[in-house]
């Protein structure tokens, strides 16, 4: 074997392990709130769903207003967020963070809701290296 091809096989070798064995990426994602899913959106029926199922099924709500006008909103506020990161030996770590927060609002008359709307989601990204 030729000194020249040696060296190539020991290089090539090193920077498998250097990239492989040493560059790490981590994700981590939480969720914070009463999160409402739109499986459980679908099974709300406005006439029919009670205030005491949403609160059996979702939990106590974010908050709660009486407008002047009667009856009652709830509203149900969660945020997800997620963390990624990427290192690597000798060069910057760059990391990024994503959070979204997410708004459900169910209108209720008489112990019965009335209806319900879901804000668009505010998204929060940023980014550093």
């Amino acid at each position: 074997m030729s000194r020249i091809t040696a060296i190539s096989i020991l290089l090539l070798a090193f920077t498998g392990f250097f990239w492989g064995g040493c560059a790490s990426a981590t994700s981590e994602k939480k969720v914070a709130g009463s999160m409402v899913g739109d499986e459980t959106l679908k099974r709300v029926v406005p006439g029919s769903t009670t205030k005491e199922w949403l609160i059996t099924t979702l939990g106590v709500p974010t908050s709660s207003e009486i407008p002047s006008k009667g009856g009652e909103i709830l509203k149900y506020e969660w945020c997800r967020e997620e963390n990624n990161s990427l290192s690597v030996p000798f060069l910057n770590t760059a990391q990024e963070t994503i959070k979204a927060r997410n708004t459900v609002f169910f209108e209720i008359e008489n112990g019965v809701v009335k209806r319900f709307w879901k804000e668009t989601p505010k998204v929060e990204k940023t980014s550093k290296l």
